[in-house]
């Protein structure tokens, strides 16, 4: 299982300028930020979900549907997706 995140912003104080100019840090205006879980499985299927965030109760229906996508039996599944 691995994470990321990605946003529109950087993380630096840092700003570059032409001399002789002041120092002027052009960002974007809407601040865009996508977290995304992902399983890479040799003997199954992977998966990779994009989430609003990675609380606990959104890490367990990441986990839920882990198992959804990967199991062979159809009454089981059907329970796990209620």
């Amino acid at each position: 299982m691995d994470q990321t995140y990605c946003q529109n912003q950087d993380n630096s104080q840092r700003t570059y300028h032409k001399r002789g100019t002041k120092n002027i840090k052009e960002q974007p205006t809407e601040r865009i930020s996508i977290n995304a879980l992902g399983v890479q499985s040799i003997n199954g299927n992977s998966f990779v979900s994009f989430l609003d965030n990675t609380k606990t109760f959104e890490m367990m229906k990441f986990m839920i549907t882990i198992v959804i996508k990967n199991i062979e039996n159809p009454e089981l599944e059907s329970k796990l997706k209620k």
